[in-house]
């Protein structure tokens, strides 16, 4: 019986050249014509975490370092006009596990960003990115108790263009 692969016995088989320009040997990567580079998706996820580290970090940052007695120089006096006085103690201690909430969520959806951005780049699987997009959206509505629904939006919007923006092969077909 013949082995399969009997064209291959004996013969050194010639080198085929990548097409890839910028990643040789990543070829298969490429799907075939212009294609949909992805950037749209890539600026809006990027420029949502930006955001979060921005306003869930900074708000992270300011209030877990401060004590007691600084809350209620600075911080307390502000919410005074809709809370007791007597509520210095409670109010500090939600204030301080919000912030902690907002600390462990950054971290989650920068993780989840960072790995949808790895899918997005060089166009390797949006879809999976978008699904990636769309948790890293919930974990900002759930950790933030729906405070953070701008940025949670601003990942929405790119997991819907990763699932809708279809892509062109050499032939002008429409693939999904």
């Amino acid at each position: 019986m013949e082995p399969p692969h009997r064209h291959l016995r004996g013969r050194p088989q010639p080198l085929r050249r990548s097409r890839c320009v910028h990643h040789p040997g990543l070829d298969h990567l490429h799907r075939g014509g212009r294609g949909v580079t992805r950037k749209r998706e890539l600026l809006i996820t990027l420029s949502g975490g930006f955001l979060c580290l921005f306003f869930l970090g900074g708000f992270a940052l300011t209030i877990l370092p401060m004590d007691e007695a600084t809350y209620a120089d600075k911080v307390f006096p502000l919410l005074q006009g809709n809370l007791p006085g007597d509520e210095l103690e409670r109010n500090f201690e939600a204030v301080k596990t919000l912030s902690t909430w907002f600390a462990i969520t950054l971290l989650v959806v920068l993780c989840l960003i960072a790995l949808a951005s790895f899918f997005l780049k060089g166009n390797r699987n949006p879809v999976r990115a978008g699904t990636i997009l769309i948790v890293a959206g919930g974990a900002t509505l759930i950790g933030t108790q729906l405070v953070a629904f701008p940025l949670a939006f601003l990942f929405f919007l790119a997991a819907a263009l990763c699932f809708f923006r279809k892509q062109q092969n050499k032939k002008g077909v429409i693939h999904a």
